[in-house]
């Protein structure tokens, strides 16, 4: 008998308790591909609201020394002094002199800055330029203008990193790793805090996440579209150099060249062949080593739908 408003059933009617029902709920909406935007909308709810509550709960200003010292680097490119700081460091006035450099500009009271690698701040005097802060104080201020603009560039990469994360642990694994991964990402207390530190850990996870993704797409395909895998982890290494210095360059060495160089892997003269390898993965202080086999795809435009 169809249902009709109003009109009680003839028939007897099973009883299912609320649990039941609301399990049934919850699968087909799970399994259900034609809504899939809008999971990817509650998501996007969930992590504005992750964002919104950190920072309104967490967020001072600006208290690390190296947000704070890239901060001032890029307030100086902004206004066209060039890359000159206002920290004045006395060791640097004998090295200076000694390169026949003039150690102090008297009309702006800054000195060449030697330390800090400069692609972090070039991308905050970038947004200065779109975003342009208040360096203005005053007593009833919680905080300046100028550290929130820092703080926005820090959600930003946050979540270009939580992206590239899901792309790669698709990439690697399938779609619920990747899911998992985002969700673990997104709660990840460090990475919370380096998003409002305004520091320049974002922007190197970024650049590492970018070069990881890259690695696994040339191992999948021929050799002329790895070639030019090669060239943009090239790139995105020597950016990774200018951000973190030697040290991140060294950890590109060994985390780049090799894997692309054997991008093609080992088998027959047709490029044909398997190549494992071994990666490890530290999500929140759980580490994890896990196997990862990739073969080099045979099928050129397959190759090609996957770039």
């Amino acid at each position: 008998m169809p249902f009709i408003a109003g009109k009680k059933s003839e028939e007897p009617v099973p009883y299912r308790p609320f649990f039941e029902r609301v399990q049934d709920w919850i699968f087909k909406i799970d399994i259900a591909p034609e809504l899939g935007p809008f999971r990817v909308g509650m998501f996007c709810l969930l992590a504005l609201l992750v964002i919104l509550l950190y920072t309104g709960t967490q967020f001072h200003g600006l208290h690390d020394a190296e947000a704070m010292d890239a901060g001032q680097l890029a307030r100086n490119l902004w206004r066209g002094r060039g890359y000159v700081t206002q920290t004045l460091r006395p060791f640097e006035f004998r090295y200076l002199n000694s390169v026949g450099l003039t150690p102090l500009d008297p009309a702006t009271n800054t000195q060449p800055e030697l330390w800090t690698p400069p692609m972090y701040p070039w991308v905050l005097s970038a947004v200065f330029h779109v975003l342009t802060p208040n360096f203005e104080i005053s007593g009833n201020m919680r905080t300046l203008a100028a550290d929130r603009v820092v703080m926005m560039v820090g959600w930003i990469l946050y979540l270009v990193g939580l992206v590239l994360l899901y792309l790669l642990a698709r990439e690697m694994f399938d779609h619920r790793v990747a899911t998992m991964s985002v969700f673990m990402y997104l709660f990840c207390n460090p990475l919370l805090e380096a998003a409002i530190a305004g520091g320049s850990w974002g922007l190197m996870s970024v650049l590492f996440l970018l070069t990881a993704y890259a690695v696994f797409k040339a191992e999948k395909c021929p050799e002329a579209v790895a070639g030019e895998m090669r060239t943009v982890s090239a790139g995105v290494r020597a950016r990774a150099g200018a951000v973190g210095g030697a040290e991140l360059g060294g950890l590109a060495d060994a985390v780049w060249i090799e894997p692309i160089q054997n991008a093609g892997g080992s088998g027959d003269g047709d490029g044909n062949g398997d190549q494992g390898g071994t990666g490890a993965a530290d999500v929140c202080g759980g580490t994890a080593e896990v196997q990862v086999s990739t073969a080099v795809a045979t099928d050129p435009d397959q190759c090609a739908a996957d770039v």
